[in-house]
């Protein structure tokens, strides 16, 4: 199940340029993927920008998703956007509580694996 994040804030929407500083500041490899999404090199992940939206962020859980490297980096560029960390569907989201609803997918996947293996 892939989950979106976007980072909503009342300040004026980061460039693309803004968001690869950012990503070359935490030591996040990244790729441009296309005229506005970058494509995050170590996780599933692409951010998603627009002039007049909010920088989203899709994420594809998979069982072997580094948890807590993936909340950092959401967390750390919501930090620089200035913006709260909204699930799509929940709403404005704490970090304990996105680590739950990612952890509770990926317990999902693997659960899902096991009972294809036996």
């Amino acid at each position: 199940m892939a989950f979106t994040i976007t980072f909503i804030t009342m300040n004026d929407p980061a460039s693309i340029d803004d968001v690869q500083q950012w990503l070359t500041e935490l030591g996040e490899p990244f790729e441009p993927v296309g005229v506005a999404t970058l494509q995050l090199r170590p996780l599933p992940v692409q951010i998603v920008l627009s002039d007049e939206r909010p920088i989203k962020a899709h994420i594809d859980v998979t069982p072997s998703l580094p948890l807590q490297r993936l909340i950092d980096l959401l967390f750390a560029l919501s930090m620089k956007a200035g913006a709260d960390v909204q699930l799509v569907g929940t709403g404005s989201v704490t970090r304990a509580a996105l680590w739950l609803n990612l952890a509770d997918e990926q317990d999902r996947l693997r659960l899902h694996n096991a009972l294809e293996v036996a």
